[in-house]
C-alpha cells in the first residue's frame, strides 16, 4: 500500500484502515484518521479505543500462542484486516514462532486489505483469502489451500463481531465451529461499550464506514456455542501495562473455547 495519504481517491474510510490507524499503524488515509478520530470524539473519553486496540491485539497474541502451543498447528483467522504494525505481530508471526510449521489462512472482504496482506504477509503455509466471514462454505473451500479440514484449527474471530448484529456473527461462528475437527480452538475478541449515548453517537461517527451493532457480555459469551471454555471463560482484555480499567468504561472482553 501506499504511505499514508499518497492514494487519490479514497474518500470514505475502510475499517481495516482506520484500526490500523488506531495502532499507530501508516497505512491509513485521511479519510480513515478523520473517522477514527470521530469514534474517539464520539467515545466522551479520547484515547480509549486506541486503548482497546492495543489490549485486543496483545490478548490475541498471548491466546493464539497458547492453542498452537497445545499441538494445533493452524489458523484460521477471520475479518483479519491489514498487517499490524511494530510492536505488534500478525496471526502468522505469533503462530509460527510458537510452533514451527504452524499454517495460517486469513480472511477478509476488503479487497484492498487482501491485496496487500496478500504482499506482506507471506510464507510456507500462509495465505489470504477475499470472502464475507459468513460465507462459510466459500472461506473452507478457498481456505483448504493451507488449512487442513481434518485436523484441529484455531479459529479466529478477533474485533470482527461488531459488524453484524449478535445472532449474524453467532451463527456464523458456530458453523465454524461445526465444520471444524474436534479439538479445534475459537478465540474471540470483542469489545464491550457501556449503555448511554456515546455508543449512539459513535455509531452515527462511523456510518460512514461501515454499521455498527452493540454486543452485550451475554452476547458475547453466546459466540462460543458448542465449546468448552477455558480458565475463566470470558475475561477482560488487559494488557502488560499498569493501567486499571475504567469503572463503567468501555473494554475489550476475550476467550477461548475448545471443540470436544
Amino acid at each position: 500500500m501506499p504511505a499514508a495519504g499518497t492514494l487519490t481517491g479514497i474518500t470514505s474510510p475502510s475499517p481495516s484502515r482506520v484500526f490500523n490507524y488506531l495502532l499507530g499503524g501508516k497505512d491509513n488515509f485521511a479519510a480513515d484518521r478523520d473517522a477514527a478520530e470521530a469514534l474517539e470524539t464520539a467515545s466522551g473519553r479520547p484515547g480509549t479505543l486506541r486503548q482497546l486496540a492495543r489490549r485486543d491485539r496483545l490478548y490475541l497474541a498471548r491466546a493464539v500462542s497458547w492453542c498452537v502451543h497445545q499441538g494445533v498447528r493452524q489458523v484460521l483467522d477471520l475479518g483479519a484486516g491489514l498487517p499490524v504494525p511494530e510492536p505488534y505481530q500478525d496471526v502468522h508471526e505469533i503462530a509460527a514462532k510458537a510452533r514451527t510449521g504452524a499454517r495460517v489462512c486469513y480472511v477478509d472482504s476488503d479487497p484492498v486489505a487482501v491485496r496487500h496482506g496478500g504482499l506482506a504477509m507471506t510464507g510456507d503455509g500462509v495465505a489470504y483469502v477475499e470472502a464475507n466471514l459468513r460465507d462459510v462454505e466459500k472461506v473452507l473451500e478457498a481456505a483448504s489451500t493451507v488449512i487442513d479440514p481434518g485436523k484441529p484449527v484455531v479459529i479466529v474471530a478477533a474485533m470482527v463481531s461488531y459488524f453484524l448484529p449478535a445472532s449474524e456473527f453467532g451463527e456464523a461462528v458456530e458453523n465454524y465451529v461445526t465444520a471444524a475437527a474436534k479439538r479445534s480452538y475459537l478465540v474471540v475478541t470483542a469489545p464491550l461499550f457501556p449503555p448511554g449515548p456515546a455508543w449512539g453517537n459513535m455509531r452515527d461517527a462511523y456510518a460512514g464506514a461501515a454499521p455498527l451493532f452493540g454486543h452485550s457480555r451475554q452476547d458475547i459469551e453466546s459466540f462460543f456455542a458448542g465449546t468448552q471454555m477455558i480458565g475463566s471463560g470470558v475475561e477482560f482484555a488487559r494488557d502488560t501495562r499498569p493501567e486499571p480499567l475504567t469503572p463503567g468504561g468501555a473494554c475489550v472482553l476475550g476467550g477461548i473455547g475448545r471443540k470436544p
